[in-house]
Formats: structure tokens, sequence, C-alpha cells
């Protein structure tokens, strides 16, 4: 009978477990884990390097609002970023000191910290100002864009001695002590307009205002000047002294058709001194008796 030799027997056994702790691990790692440590130290240990590799979270937030800070700090303080230049676009009748003057800048301030609204307010209250955008451009420098008002009409108030232009909603844009030759001359009653600062609005002339700046092109080589009276009629002045009366009326367009069939229109003006229009379909003409009998056409 063959003996079993103890201390061999003991190494084969050793070996085989050792062989299929090997392929145990082996599977795993196959299948994606590593294989377990059950060693208490090891694992320890392994934690606490994995915590040393990781900075929190926390860590990362606190240095952004550090450089955050920095950043606006240099923006607010930095002279690089301090207001020194203007760019202004669009004036014309508006002086860029008046524009600088309004903006109120001072001296070393900061772009970032500069109230562009309640400079584009200031600036919108000069006289020819009728809208205006204030922007940054950084570093250094403010954008003004102005849309400047368009002169409409010139009304002559206290009798003649003061011209006063207006833009299309009687805001008063300038005084004049002469007439000027490029826009339609208007005569309101001297309350009306005599005392209205420049920048201030003639709200009482707006509707021989609406009269003058609808006037037909092909009517305003015959015309001198449009009035009203303080009733409120209006009259519009014709070249040669004839007058054609439009009354009270708010809408002239017929009235404008019917004056045009009658300058235009073939019928005689020799002597005509009055054309009313009130009733635009029926207008009356009249003419002056000495004026015809001086010609001999009556």
């Amino acid at each position: 009978m063959r003996k079993t030799d103890p201390v061999h027997e003991a190494d084969q056994i050793s070996r085989r477990a050792s062989r299929r702790a090997t392929e145990h691990g082996e599977t795993r790692r196959r299948r994606g884990r590593a294989p377990e440590r059950t060693d208490p130290i090891a694992v320890a240990e392994e934690a606490a390097d994995a915590a040393r590799r990781r900075i929190p979270w926390t860590w990362w937030a606190l240095a952004a609002v550090v450089v955050l800070v920095t950043l606006a700090a240099l923006v607010l303080r930095a002279p690089f970023f301090a207001v020194n230049h203007v760019q202004l676009n669009g004036e014309s009748r508006t002086s860029e000191g008046a524009v600088l003057e309004a903006l109120q800048i001072i001296e070393g301030e900061s772009l970032a910290r500069f109230n562009t609204n309640e400079a584009a307010d200031r600036v919108g209250e000069l006289p020819w100002v009728e809208s205006v955008s204030v922007n940054r451009g950084w570093p250094s420098t403010l954008q003004v864009t102005l849309r400047e008002r368009t002169p409409a009409a010139a009304l002559a108030v206290d009798g003649g001695a003061t011209w006063v232009v207006v833009d299309a909603t009687g805001h008063v844009l300038e005084h004049r002590l002469t007439p000027p030759t490029t826009l339609p001359l208007v005569h309101v009653p001297r309350e009306i307009g005599v005392s209205v600062p420049v920048g201030g609005v003639i709200d009482a002339a707006k509707p021989v205002l609406d009269v003058a700046t609808s006037t037909p092109a092909q009517l305003t080589a015959w015309v001198d000047t449009w009035t009203m009276t303080a009733d409120g009629e209006i009259f519009v002045e014709l070249v040669g002294s004839a007058r054609a009366v439009l009354g009270s009326e708010r809408d002239h367009r017929t009235q404008f058709v019917s004056l045009a069939s009658i300058v235009d229109g073939g019928t005689s003006l020799v002597c005509i001194s009055s054309i009313d229009l009130r009733v635009p379909d029926t207008p009356v003409i009249e003419r002056d008796a000495d004026c015809l009998a001086a010609s001999g056409d009556q």
C-alpha cells in the first residue's frame, strides 16, 4: 500500500487554492471589477489617497468669486476703463459742447459706473434732439447717437416782430428776428407763442401747423403765408393778395383739391380777393370790384 506524504499533500492543496484564487481574480477583472481587498489598513490608505487627490467644488467656487471680484475692481477703478472719449453721431443743429455739458461726465469716472439712461434723458432735453441713445464702447468711449427734429414752419408772433421755428408738433426749436426763407410762414395770434421758450411746445398752433405741413406741393408755389385767427379760423394767403378761407374744419384734403382745381384748372384769377372753401364742393370766388374796373375785365 502506497503511503501518502502529509507535507507533499498539504503543498498540493495550497497550490490548488492559490490557482483558484488567481483564476477568480482574473474573472473579476474581465467583468470590470477589481479583486476585493479585505485588508482594512490598505482600504483606509486608498481612501485617504483618493480624498487627497480630490479638490472639493467649494474651493473652485470660492476661487471663481475671487477672480470675478478682482476683475470688477479692475474695471471700476483702473484708469484704462475711465471715460475719456465721446463718439457723437447724428448732430447737425446740436453743438458738441451742449451734448458734453448734458452728459455731465466726471473726470476719471469709470465707464462701467456711468449711468447711460440718465445721461440720455439729459441730452434728450436739448431743443433740437428728438431721440438719443447713449451706449458704452469699451474700454473708455461713450457712443452718443442723436436723431434731430425737423423744422416744419416759422411762426410769426407779436405781429411778426418775433419768429419762432417749430417742428410739426409745435416744439420750439429757436427764436429768430427775421423769417427763414426755406420754411412755411405761419401767422398766429400774439398770445399763442410769444412767451414759449426754446424747448417748449406751442400746442395751440397745432391746427394751422397741420394745414401748413400737409399742403400739397402743387399748391405751395401759390401760398404766401398761412394764418390762424384767435377764434381758430384758418386762412391761406395766396400770392397776389387773394385769400383762401378754410375755416375751422380739421380735414382739409377736399379743400386742397378744390383750391387746386381753381388755380390750376383754367379759372380766371384776375382780381380774385377771396376763395371761400368752407363748402369744398361749391367754392365761392369773390373778385375786387375796383380791380375789375381798373382792368376793364368785369
